[in-house]
């Protein structure tokens, strides 16, 4: 995982956190006010299981990760000159390949976003990204399954759920 400065508004700076799992090679990713521990802490503890090795770069706000209590093993690698940036999935480099895909997605198909709907441009990128290897029937599965949370987590019924997925019911 890496964090990023992404722009300065109103002199606040809005930082980005994307996480890639190695396995999968699917994304995460966030808005932070900060790049704190504690901001830090939020995003690891909602996106990432325990007991998974998380891989970062060498900024001080990771180092809870490295308190044997942790729930996580933990790799550094240092960016910069004297740095090691390690080879393959064991290093930050995969996550670097992430944010240049990213930016240029974005700067390619947008150009400019305003703050305020980034976090939306944010999301449809990270799903882009994720579904970018996979099959239509794969796609339209974990769609499903999106949906089906989202419907289940709503405050509101509009089907029973044996109705949503016996996929017979379409307002759209």
């Amino acid at each position: 995982m890496d964090e990023s400065l992404f722009v300065k508004i109103n002199g606040i700076k809005k930082w980005i956190i994307v996480a890639r799992n190695n396995k999968t090679w699917n994304i995460r990713v966030e808005v932070l006010e900060t790049r704190s521990e504690n901001d830090i802490r939020l995003f690891i503890s909602n996106h990432i299981k325990n007991n998974n090795n998380i891989i970062t770069d060498g900024w001080s706000s990771y180092s809870f990760l490295d308190n044997p209590n942790s729930n996580y093993t933990h790799e550094t690698f240092v960016h910069g000159p004297n740095g090691n940036f390690g080879f393959g999935n064991h290093s930050t480099s995969p996550i670097e390949s992430v944010w240049s895909t990213l930016q240029s997605y974005i700067k390619r198909i947008y150009n400019i976003i305003p703050f305020d709907n980034f976090i939306l441009f944010l999301r449809e990128s990270e799903l882009r990204y994720n579904f970018r290897k996979k099959t239509s029937i794969e796609i339209e599965k974990e769609i499903k399954e999106i949906m089906l949370y989202l419907y289940i987590s709503a405050e509101f019924d509009l089907y029973s759920l044996d109705e949503l997925e016996s996929n017979d019911n379409y307002d759209w």
